[in-house]
């Protein structure tokens, strides 16, 4: 180290950036019985639930309708059941009717993935997406809710804050640096390690965990929480 500066500081800074390189792919989730320890009465039913029936029943997806404008709230339903049936990433449809005061609707979505899964948030997007062409097709308005399609959105809020969240705190550490010691090398070098130690560990999450690297050594290949 003392003998080649260089060439360590250029091994070390090369080996963090490439650590860093799975960061890219982080996704963030909220924990569910998934997560809980092994072992454990809601990981032991989660896991049967998952192995005997498909990983969707443990993440219903439930889609409202609002059918209070509609002279047939039961075809209504069914129809925009039928559609979401044929949708990719649909296990099944668990629940399609209209409640007691035929005004809400309520189709109950098995997805064919858990709820911490990419394909489940791109099918909650899906469906949303598809909300416009419904309402013009029956005037009714559609969103898509429950447990499973909250923490997909509280998820995606928290990975859209990430970036603001960190140049806000790494520009204020800066500013700090440089007031403290009243020089731009000192902190400018200072925020690069700490980007670059922070990405590494962001990195070796997302390859265990995500990526599945050491899966072997690991009970599982979760998002990050």
């Amino acid at each position: 180290m003392t003998r080649f500066p260089i060439m360590a500081i250029v091994i070390v800074v090369v080996g963090l950036a490439v650590m860093a390189i799975p960061a890219k792919d982080l996704r963030l989730a909220l924990p569910d019985n998934g997560s809980a320890p092994a072992g454990s009465t809601q990981r032991v039913a989660y896991d049967l639930v998952a192995e005997h029936f498909g990983p969707g029943y443990n993440a219903p997806l439930l889609v409202s309708i609002d059918i209070i404008s509609t002279t047939d709230p039961v075809g209504v339903v069914d129809d925009i059941a039928a559609d979401l049936r044929t949708m990719k990433g649909v296990e099944a449809i668990g629940l399609a009717t209209p409640n007691r005061t035929a005004d809400t609707g309520v189709v109950q979505v098995i997805p064919t993935t858990a709820g911490t899964d990419a394909q489940t948030a791109d099918l909650v997007r899906e469906i949303r997406d598809r909300a416009p062409a419904w309402k013009s097709q029956h005037g009714v308005d559609v969103a898509v809710t429950g447990l499973t399609a909250g923490g997909i959105d509280v998820s995606d809020r928290l990975q859209e804050a990430l970036l603001p969240f960190g140049i806000v705190v790494v520009g204020l550490s800066v500013l700090l640096l440089m007031i403290v010691f009243r020089s731009i090398v000192v902190p400018v070098k200072a925020t690069l390690g700490f980007l670059l130690s922070t990405g590494a560990s962001f990195g070796a999450v997302v390859a265990v965990f995500q990526w599945g690297w050491l899966e072997d050594s690991c009970t599982s290949t979760r998002p990050a929480h």
